[in-house]
């Protein structure tokens, strides 16, 4: 049985601090995934839908949000 490697790389903060985005490679096609964060524990991961198509190579938060 083949073990799935998921590589998760390129955080970003948000600049209030309470979320986080990365990217994530689970199948060779990288994609940006979103987690918020409540006190010491973060949500459940979500896919971030983007305007584009192709394979995600960096995300970062805009200073104002």
């Amino acid at each position: 049985m083949a073990e799935q490697v998921r590589r998760i790389y390129g955080a970003s903060m948000s600049p209030d601090a309470t979320a986080f985005a990365h990217l994530v490679d689970d199948r060779g096609y990288p994609r940006a995934v979103q987690r918020f964060l409540r006190g010491w524990r973060a949500s459940s991961s979500r896919d971030v839908e983007l305007p584009v198509e192709g394979p995600v190579t960096r995300v970062m938060h805009s200073a104002d949000g």
